[in-house]
């Protein structure tokens, strides 16, 4: 059975309220991880000939229809689509910075500049890898955990307890008893 098959199997049993669910939460992770960085550079419209969000979203559920991704038993649907968007977006940065331009002369001045921005650019790079890797560890914590899983989705799209409480109804007291519970599962999960 090829990559295709077995993807078109799996999707095959993915119910309609399923995919809306899983598209809302998806459509959510791919604006809030762009946010800010589509207005210029590989994340724009113009680089990509649509809307950032858009491409993304639908480039990634296509890759994964036409097998060119295989759907991995330990992930789920969603976290399928997050692991090929963000793919996506780190090839689309490397693309776009090896796209040429013309070289200018530069002073040592300018030059100094251009390093301390390289640096602090692979810093942000090397947060973000930090952050996928953390919250595939809080995904992987809270996947038998309904209520917990959620609170990790709405944790990673926004960060604060009155966002998370305000986007998931719930009161201050139960965001802490979940980040709580979150944090001793994890702990046993990073032991092991």
């Amino acid at each position: 059975m090829n990559k295709n098959d077995e993807n078109s199997e799996k999707l095959l049993k993915v119910t309609e309220n399923e995919w809306k669910e899983i598209l809302d939460q998806f459509t959510r992770w791919v604006y809030f991880r762009l946010q800010g960085l589509t207005l210029y550079g590989a994340h724009s419209e113009q680089n990509l000939g649509l809307n950032p969000v858009d491409y993304y979203v639908g480039t990634a559920i296509e890759k994964l229809y036409n097998g060119e991704w295989k759907w991995k038993d330990e992930h789920t649907l969603l976290d399928q689509l997050k692991r090929i968007a963000g793919s996506m977006m780190s090839e689309n940065v490397r693309k776009y910075e090896q796209k040429s331009e013309k070289i200018v002369p530069l002073d040592d001045e300018m030059l100094d500049f251009l390093n301390n921005q390289e640096s602090n650019d692979e810093d942000e790079e090397e947060e973000r890898n930090q952050r996928e890797k953390l919250y595939e560890i809080l995904n992987a914590c809270s996947a038998d955990d309904e209520e917990l899983s959620l609170y990790v989705t709405a944790f990673e799209m926004y960060g604060n307890y009155k966002d998370i409480c305000a986007e998931l109804g719930w009161e201050l007291e139960k965001a802490y008893a979940m980040q709580k519970k979150l944090l001793r599962r994890a702990k046993r999960y990073v032991g092991k």
